[in-house]
């Protein structure tokens, strides 16, 4: 399987590129059914199925996983005292 992003030659199967890291599974944008890239339509949903992996579209996984640690920090940045205060009454 040809990765869309750097072009390298992956393993039939693989879910990511092992060169560059690219996601390599097309999933239905309706439901979110990994598919067939050479499927015309989602087979779990019907939906018509885009033929082309767009190599330019972004790639938001780092940065969706980045934004969550940072929420996720934050609100233990926040409940900390209320936590501690707690501990130590109890």
């Amino acid at each position: 399987m040809k990765c869309p992003k750097c072009q390298f030659d992956n393993r039939e199967g693989a879910k990511f590129c092992k060169e560059c890291g690219a996601n390599l599974e097309v999933a239905c944008s309706e439901c979110g059914t990994v598919y067939d890239p050479s499927s015309k339509f989602c087979d779990e949903c019907g939906s018509i199925l885009d033929q082309e992996i767009d190599p330019t579209k972004p790639d938001f996984t780092s940065e969706a996983n980045a934004n969550m640690s940072q929420f996720f920090s934050r609100i233990f940045l926040v409940t900390q005292p209320c936590l501690r205060d707690w501990i130590l009454k109890n």
